[in-house]
């Protein structure tokens, strides 16, 4: 089954690849749209389906497009601190507010032969809770899960 999501940020997503130029960037496809992490993204759906405690879930069915089309891209400056001295660094980030759209495709469980591994594919109300958990407490971002970033809220969930 082919659903679209439409998720709205909360918080800047920020690229990950260190560049030259000292920003990091996010990764990019040949044709210049920005790299989905899968195995980042197929994590953060396990680690909602086990806090939500619907285990019995496939979470390889659920499958993301290689990579997607940001409106605006903009320098994000982080500021921290480290070992008590104040530090600073560039990333290219979709900011806040922003409306992502991402094709989702959910197949069904892959047959093991000779025996069924009890799990199934999620249904739509399933796929809108994994991705809500996904992001209000963990974000995509990859600098989502201990600093806040790449977090959204799902703004709806619809099969296509």
């Amino acid at each position: 089954m082919l659903y679209e999501l439409k998720m709205r940020l909360t918080s800047p997503w920020l690229g990950q690849q260190r560049t030259n130029q000292h920003v990091r960037r996010f990764r990019r496809e040949k044709d210049g749209r920005l790299m989905i992490d899968t195995a980042q993204w197929q994590w953060a759906l396990q680690e909602a389906a086990e806090a939500l405690h619907i285990e019995d879930i496939d979470i390889a069915t659920i499958r993301t497009e290689s990579g997607f089309d940001a409106p605006t891209l903009q320098l994000f400056n982080r500021r921290y601190s480290h070992k008590g001295k104040p530090h600073e660094e560039m990333f290219e980030s979709i900011r806040e507010n922003t409306i992502l759209t991402f094709n989702i495709l959910v197949t069904k469980p892959l047959p093991i032969v000779g025996e069924s591994n009890g799990q199934r594919q999620p249904d739509i109300d399933e796929l809108n809770k994994l991705f809500g958990f996904v992001g209000k407490m963990i974000g995509l971002s990859p600098w989502g899960t201990r600093f806040g970033f790449g977090r959204f809220t799902v703004e709806q969930i619809t099969a296509t």
